[in-house]
Order: structure tokens, then C-alpha cells, then sequence
């Protein structure tokens, strides 16, 4: 009779089945296949770039942001040395006009800048200057009663005022009719117009030369100022004042009679800035830079002149910053 008990091949088989199938059908068994290589992980992932030096200058990016207010190195450039002094093309122009009557219309200079000085001379004959004008400084004047008169009177010395015009200097003075200039200033404003009209009292005629001036000192524009009002030259004589290297010389003529341009020529080291004429007046401005400190001397003007006595000077020296 054959025996129950299985064989150890049988039995070992058997185990081995059970095994398998144990292992096989445990689902929280690892799966090697599953599992991703450290080394793998390690070499696919990126490795971050290393921090630059502190000290490394960083590329200057388009889109970076750029202070606008540093000057450029062309604006340094242009605007030179802080010590370069004034400029040579100080002189920005000079416009006139004359009316017979006294209705007067000025163009100012194009080429004049917010921060320029602009010197008007306001002339007159046989009638009433003023001897202010609103948002101008007058800095100097010669007003004449007659030809002879030996002195100018000035703004300063009117015993008599009327508004903005006076009707008596000084003693025994007269009312400085017979011929008058008063200098003004002005500084140009960022917002400045582009002329200037006034309506003088009286109906006579009226003229000006405005002349605009860069590089002036702009607290205390005016160094010195002379005048005179009989030079007894045929000639226009105009009175030494002081200056000092750099500063600006404005020479201002008018004269009682009309003239041609080349009738009165530049004084020596100067030139014609502007001549304006009428039927029976005339004025002229000449300029020059002053070179030395000291008197500016006495400086007739060249040319064929005209009567004596005809004319009236003045002298202004503009300082330079």
C-alpha cells in the first residue's frame, strides 16, 4: 500500500510556490523598477550658479533704471571749467525802434536766455522821459534842458516827479526836455516775453536800443556809470569809468539831429552794437570787453561827428561774474 506522506521534493516545491506567490501579490512590496537611481536624480538635476564675487562689476543692464539728473559727459564738456570766467559771445544782440510819436514796440533779442541782462536805453527829444518803467531798473541817465547845459541831470536829482516821470531837476533845472536817455535793466525770466510796447506821455518822438548781455554779475550787474551832456566835440566824447578785466562797456549816444550810420564810427576797441535814426534823431550803443582794471579813459567816437553840443554820452560798465 502505497505511503501518505509526500515526498521532501514535493514538499520543497511546494514551498517554494507559496513564496512566490506571497511575494508577488503584496502590493506594498517595493517595486526596484519603480525606484529612480540617487545618481541619476542627482546628475539630472540643474546645479545653481556660483554667487559672483562682491566685488564684481555687473553688466549694465538696458532696462536698469538711469539717473537722470547725473550729467552726461558732454554736458560737462560744454559747460567748461568752473573757473573759465565770462564768456566771449557776451554780447546777445541788440534790437531798436523809433516812433514819432512815442508809441514804442520792441522785439528782445533772440539770441538772449532766461538768466541774461537786458540793458535798454529809452531816449527822447523834446518831451517827457520816464524816469521808471515797471519790472525795469533805471541805472543810469543824462536828461538836458538845453544844448549848452554843462552837466546831465539825473534820475536822482528830480525835485519834481509826476509818476513815472519827473517835471523838474533840481534847482532851476527845467524839466530835461530838450533831450534824455535813461538806461534800464532787466533780467530775462523763464518766462519772458518776446517784445516789449509802452505808451510814453506827450507826443514827441521816442526811440531804444535794447541790447542783451550774458555772463553779467547777477546781484550787483553794474561796476560804474558816467555821463556827460556838452562834450564840445564834433565828435561824441564818452566819459572814463571804472572796470576791471572781463567786465562789459556799453557806450549809449544820442543825439539831437539825425545822422547816418558812419557819421559817428566805434571808439577805438569797441564796435557798433546797434544805430537808429529818425528825421531829426539818432542813437547809438557800442561795446566792448574790458581787458585791464582801472579808468576806461575818455573814448570819441571816429568818423565826421556832427554839430557841437548835439549829443549826450553815457558810460555803463556791466561787472562780469
Amino acid at each position: 500500500m502505497p505511503s501518505s506522506t509526500p515526498s521532501p521534493l514535493a514538499t520543497a516545491t511546494t514551498a517554494a510556490l507559496l513564496l512566490l506567490l506571497a511575494c508577488g501579490g503584496d502590493d506594498d512590496a517595493p517595486d526596484a523598477a519603480a525606484t529612480p537611481d540617487a545618481s541619476l536624480a542627482d546628475a539630472a538635476s540643474p546645479t545653481p550658479d556660483a554667487a559672483p564675487p562682491a566685488d564684481a562689476a555687473a553688466p549694465l543692464d538696458a532696462a536698469s533704471p538711469v539717473d537722470a539728473s547725473a550729467p552726461t559727459d558732454a554736458a560737462l564738456a560744454d559747460a567748461g571749467p568752473p573757473d573759465a570766467g565770462p564768456p566771449e559771445d557776451w554780447h546777445r544782440g541788440s534790437t531798436a525802434t523809433y516812433d514819432g510819436s512815442g508809441e514804442l514796440d520792441l522785439e528782445r533779442p533772440t539770441d538772449t536766455a532766461p538768466g541774461d541782462l537786458l540793458v535798454l536805453f529809452l531816449s527822447r527829444t523834446d518831451d517827457l522821459l520816464p524816469v521808471a518803467l515797471d519790472g525795469w531798473d533805471p541805472v543810469a541817465s543824462c536828461f538836458k534842458t538845453d544844448n549848452g547845459q554843462p552837466e546831465c541831470f539825473e534820475v536822482a536829482d528830480c525835485i519834481e516827479p509826476d509818476g513815472d516821470y519827473c517835471r523838474r531837476f533840481a534847482e532851476s533845472g527845467g524839466a530835461g526836455r530838450d533831450l534824455a536817455t535813461v538806461a534800464f535793466l532787466r533780467t530775462v525770466a523763464a518766462d519772458e516775453p518776446a517784445r516789449y510796447a509802452w505808451t510814453l506821455r506827450g507826443s514827441r518822438p521816442a526811440w531804444a536800443i535794447l541790447t542783451g548781455v550774458r555772463g553779467a554779475d547777477p546781484t550787483e550787474p553794474v561796476r560804474d556809470e558816467a555821463s556827460t551832456s556838452n562834450d564840445r566835440s564834433t565828435d561824441s566824447v564818452f566819459p572814463s569809468a571804472t572796470g576791471e578785466p572781463g567786465d562789459f562797456l556799453l557806450l549809449a549816444q544820442a543825439f539831437d539831429d539825425t545822422t547816418d550810420e558812419a557819421d559817428f564810427l566805434p571808439p577805438d576797441g569797441t564796435e557798433l552794437f546797434r544805430w537808429i535814426a529818425g528825421p531829426d534823431e539818432a542813437g547809438y550803443v557800442f561795446g566792448a570787453q574790458l581787458d585791464a582794471s582801472g579808468p576806461t579813459g575818455e573814448r570819441p567816437t571816429g568818423g565826421p561827428g556832427g554839430p557841437r553840443a548835439k549829443d549826450l554820452t553815457i558810460t555803463l560798465v556791466l561787472a562780469a561774474r
